[in-house]
């Protein structure tokens, strides 16, 4: 798919469009989380990023975002639609493996904290795009 995509040159006509939006690269990367958050109800991660890193990837280099940073923010993004209601498989995930007592209401209000540290640290990540590179900057390896 991603060179039948790339051949037609839609991920070049998609960044040309995208740029000539009168919005910030702000609204863009909130626009690609609420993508994932409702693809997130329906599909899988691998899926998810099957069907859109041809499209969404090409735009964030395009706008000047650094790739790692993107990577840790798309694994970020994905993981919190994979626990969002009303599908939310891994909450689906969770309740085979607890057993028949356990209600997915129960599942959720369980993982319910999680969810919200993890929309914490998508906010963080965000704002302070140098914190996920930091910690392999300290160590050498970026």
């Amino acid at each position: 798919m991603s060179i039948a995509v790339s051949t037609l040159g839609l991920p070049r006509q998609l960044i040309e469009w995208v740029g000539s939006l009168p919005v910030s690269s702000a609204v863009v990367l909130i626009g690609i989380y609420i993508l994932y958050i409702i693809l997130g109800c329906f599909f899988d991660g691998i899926s998810m990023m099957l069907m859109t890193l041809p499209f969404v990837y090409p735009i964030v280099l395009g706008m000047g975002f650094d790739s790692i940073w993107f990577g840790v923010l798309l694994v970020l993004v994905i993981e919190i639609a994979l626990v969002t209601p009303p599908v939310g498989m891994n909450l689906f995930v969770v309740q085979a493996i607890s057993g028949p007592d356990t209600s997915i209401s129960d599942v959720f209000m369980g993982s319910f904290p999680f969810l919200v540290c993890c929309c914490i640290m998508l906010a963080v990540i965000s704002f302070f795009p140098e914190v996920v590179s930091w910690f392999p900057r300290v160590l050498g390896m970026h």
